[in-house]
């Protein structure tokens, strides 16, 4: 089967959460047996880069993309609140990615993925001249981290503002979602938030990918605690302060040192003295191989916490909070160590100092767990058995 997936980031290089869960669905599907297509979204933020398509990609497909200027600002954050449309959404909807969508020649295809929410402003359109099968997929239910960001802010205004853009939101999204032939979900626990009257088109499509164990190869003189994301999501910037603010004092009086890394951070997050901030990296490898243990005290948000498999697959023990493990099936005290607090974050980790061969145990079980629910492998009947229906 020939498909066309529409990305609304460049799925390579795979630089965050978002991007890689893209990769992974087109890694899945060529894995399947079938051929892709991918036209994308690029942005500031997410350039469309040609040297980092891979050659597993390109010998089977090929891929183009639209340029936009989407950065948010203060002015068109303001106006849009005397619009239907939600702030959120109306950065990616351009009339040149209209015309440069509606000008694929969709009859080639069988089947059109849109990935991410952003991707499918034009769904509507491209349905009504495709004629094609059209699958969602869904990463989060976007009105809903909105809602939880409403929530958790103690600024009144920012409050009442992110209310405002998640019923706008809310609005576009169900829009969307009833447009769709089917929805692919990443997250099987929150396929109950759904709309009842939209349930029985929504599947659990997990994340799958190519595990690779990589065990640690040095000791550390101290023990090390690590966090690592894109700041631009709230959940993540949330963290941050949470460990800056909070956890990097406590953990440098036990003589825990505190590594931090991800891209967009702020200088105020870059110049914490209680910590090592590596800011934008570009090896994997050379962050998890420098700490002992991931903290994840991610406490909002929806949809799947892609950044624990690289935990997993380095072999380090994780400690997080119940909102961060979210999605994966992994198990409180088996696989992970949870925590909800500081006090609860601290005494984890030094439980793991002090038993270090049971937190060799929680990395194993947790390995073992993901690739039993995530591996390519297992999921290939699942993607086509959806798509052949």
């Amino acid at each position: 089967m020939r498909i066309l997936q529409i990305c609304h980031k460049p799925p390579f290089p795979d630089v965050d959460g978002g991007t890689k869960a893209e990769k992974m669905l087109t890694e899945l599907l060529i894995e399947a047996g079938h051929q892709i297509d991918v036209f994308t979204i690029a942005t500031e933020k997410h350039p469309f880069l040609e040297n980092e398509v891979p050659n597993w990609f390109s010998s089977q497909g090929k891929i183009e993309y639209c340029q936009l200027k989407a950065m948010p600002n203060k002015i068109g954050a303001i106006t849009t609140i005397f619009k239907d449309e939600s702030y959120i959404l109306s950065r990616f909807k351009s009339e040149v990615l209209k015309q440069q969508l509606l000008k694929i020649d969709f009859q080639q295809y069988e089947t059109i993925v849109f990935d991410g929410l952003a991707s499918a402003l034009f769904l509507d359109d491209i349905k009504q001249k495709s004629g094609k099968k059209i699958i969602l997929r869904t990463h989060n239910i976007e009105f809903l981290v909105w809602q939880n960001l409403k929530k958790e802010v103690k600024n009144p205004i920012k409050s009442t503002y992110f209310g405002i853009q998640s019923k706008k939101l809310e609005k576009q999204e169900l829009n969307l979602f009833k447009s769709a032939d089917e929805i692919w979900h990443l997250n099987q626990e929150e396929i109950n938030d759904f709309p009842n009257e939209l349930k029985q088109k929504v599947h659990f499509v997990p994340i799958t990918l190519k595990l690779k164990k990589i065990p640690k190869l040095k000791s550390n003189t101290h023990f090390k605690i690590g966090f690592m994301g894109a700041a631009n999501w709230q959940p993540n910037a949330e963290a941050f302060k949470f460990i800056q603010s909070k956890l990097a004092l406590l953990a440098k009086e036990n003589k825990i040192e505190t590594v931090l890394a991800g891209r967009f951070q702020t200088s105020d997050l870059l110049q914490n003295p209680n910590v090592t901030n590596l800011g934008e990296v570009k090896s994997l490898e050379d962050f998890y191989q420098n700490i002992d243990a991931f903290i994840n005290p991610i406490f909002s948000g929806s949809g799947l916490r892609i950044k624990i498999l690289d935990a997993v697959q380095f072999m380090v023990p994780i400690v997080s909070s119940k909102k961060g493990i979210e999605g994966l099936g992994l198990e409180a005290n088996v696989d992970y160590l949870p925590a909800e607090n500081v006090n609860e974050f601290l005494n984890q980790i030094l439980w793991l100092i002090k038993n270090q061969e049971k937190a060799k145990g929680l990395a194993q079980s947790a390995y073992q767990k993901i690739e039993t629910n995530f591996g390519i492998a297992q999921n290939i009947s699942l993607i086509n058995n959806l798509l052949i229906k």
